[in-house]
């Protein structure tokens, strides 16, 4: 399959191209903030910084997943970009006059509340503008940016900072949210339709998580990808710059470059690879293998201190994370019912994420007691395992086996409503 085999409408693309501008911003910033605590051999504080930042995220995603299917989708992301460029201004200020220690810690909350809030509202905008048909492809696409933005953003920044400084790189965002805000000033569709009654309990979130642990699924592939992204986010934000400042004393274009190595591996399997692996392989086999892939990935990692090595491993990672991504969201974004779409995502969204400030904190804790290949050694091995239990996990085989048709609100039809 091509990158671009269904052509869809300009209101998708505009929608797509804001959140690309947004995530590249977003990243740059912790990318900024990590690069200048670990060049001030704090890994300590830039690890707590993280923490903050992935906490205050999950917590925020939790307690909001609720009010997404019923709110102004266009109207809300411009207020996130407009708190985005305040927080920015703020972080200049702060650094251009040597602001107080707790700063950081105000960025990694106000920027965490953003990041929950973005991507779920961007993707609850794909219903109203895309045809059914067109789900399909418009979350393979959504999915392909939304990964290899993630881990480019954070490499471009850490270059940014190398080649230009921290305060152009700053500016810069300011830049890059301007011109996200004018793209998304032109969508002509709000995204203000309701898909569901609107639910006056207090208690709607509570609900959405009832919801989401009903459909089995849901809570083991969450459980798993929980494990996952605790390994690989920590690696992608503080292995990676540790491994390139403080253990090889190179550039911190280095970082840029690995990370852009995993971010064009991503791309590469979007455009290549996946549509083979599903084809010859399977869904099943080809989610499992990419689990396994990545495992062995960071095992090798931790052997080799060789900076060609890093970028080809860091590319299957790429890779294998989009063959997995793909597979799997696909399919349970056909399978999830419509009207309960946006907040099983956004509590899946969040579930996910729980590991990763606690992944932060264990890493560095690690590193600074031994050295960064034991982190890498453990974590691959750990996901090695993960990848022997997919099978066991409720339904796995159903939802990537039967045909769209099949699986198409197949929670709804297994498990009903509340």
């Amino acid at each position: 399959m091509g990158l671009f085999p269904v052509k869809l409408n300009d209101d998708f693309w505009k929608i797509r191209s804001s959140e690309a501008l947004y995530i590249l911003s977003s990243r740059i910033i912790v990318a900024l903030v990590t690069l200048s605590l670990i060049k001030s051999n704090q890994l300590i504080l830039s690890s707590y910084f993280l923490f903050v930042y992935f906490l205050s995220r999950t917590i925020s995603g939790l307690a909001l997943s609720h009010l997404f299917d019923q709110l102004d989708k266009k109207k809300i992301l411009f207020v996130l970009n407009l708190i985005f460029i305040f927080l920015t201004i703020y972080y200049l200020y702060n650094i251009s006059y040597g602001g107080p220690i707790y700063f950081f810690f105000i960025i990694s909350i106000i920027l965490g509340l953003i990041d929950a809030l973005y991507s779920p509202v961007v993707n609850a905008y794909i219903p109203f503008i895309v045809s059914k048909h067109e789900l399909d492809e418009a979350y393979r696409k959504t999915f392909l940016l939304q990964a290899s933005l993630n881990v480019f953003g954070i490499g471009l920044g850490m270059a940014g900072y190398e080649v230009i400084g921290i305060i152009n790189m700053t500016w810069t965002l300011c830049g890059l949210i301007v011109l996200s805000v004018c793209i998304l000033y032109g969508v002509n569709n709000r995204g203000t339709r309701i898909l569901q009654k609107r639910e006056d309990n207090p208690s709607s979130a509570l609900n959405s998580l009832r919801l989401f642990f009903r459909y089995r699924f849901e809570p083991y592939w969450a459980l798993s990808s929980l494990l996952v992204n605790m390994i690989l986010v920590p690696f992608s934000s503080l292995v990676i710059p540790y491994f390139v400042e403080s253990v090889k004393h190179s550039s911190a274009i280095m970082i840029g470059i690995i990370e852009a190595s995993a971010a064009i591996g991503a791309i590469c399997a979007s455009v290549f690879f996946q549509s083979y692996f599903e084809k010859i392989y399977g869904k099943v086999r080809t989610v499992i293998f990419s689990f396994l892939m990545i495992g062995l990935c960071l095992v090798g990692l931790s052997l080799f201190i060789s900076h060609i090595i890093w970028c080809l491993l860091a590319f299957l990672i790429g890779v294998s994370v989009i063959l997995n991504n793909v597979s799997i969201e696909s399919s349970r974004s056909i399978a999830i019912p419509e009207r309960h779409r946006v907040k099983i995502q956004t509590v899946h969204t969040a579930f996910i994420g729980l590991g990763n400030p606690f992944g932060f904190i264990l890493f560095s804790m690690i590193i600074e007691k031994w050295n960064y290949s034991v982190v890498l050694l453990i974590g691959g091995f750990l996901i090695c395992v993960v990848s022997l239990f997919l099978k066991y996990i409720p339904m796995f085989d159903d939802l990537l086996s039967k045909d769209k048709e099949e699986i198409d609100s197949i929670y709804d039809k297994n498990y009903g409503d509340l």
